[in-house]
């Protein structure tokens, strides 16, 4: 069953957090999560949408070094629902807590 604590360690194993903008007085950040396991990540994202986040998902190919291989990405953008996943979700992996922390305050 999917609940908070499933997206949590979803997160802290395929997911990251990242400033969108160059503007460092008015930062951007964006929750987001990459699977190959397309049936897995729709989970993720079915259970998200349910609790009301607004959440924008796509599939691409990846042309690494490896050779092509289809990736899935969910992505929260919004930083109101950005700041809700940290409050709601958040992370356990020290990197996370602490740009979070910083997030939050």
């Amino acid at each position: 069953m999917i609940n908070n604590d499933y997206v949590r360690g979803y997160f802290d194993a395929h997911g990251r957090i990242w400033c969108r903008s160059k503007n460092r007085h008015t930062p951007q950040w964006c929750i987001e999560f990459e699977d190959r396991d397309a049936d897995q990540i729709k989970r993720v994202y079915d259970y998200l949408v349910q609790k009301g986040y607004i959440v924008h998902s796509q599939s691409y190919v990846d042309l690494g070094a490896l050779g092509e291989s289809k990736r899935n990405r969910v992505q929260i953008g919004h930083s109101h629902e950005v700041k809700r996943f940290i409050e709601e979700i958040g992370s356990e992996r020290p990197e996370w807590k602490e740009r979070f922390a910083k997030i939050i305050t």
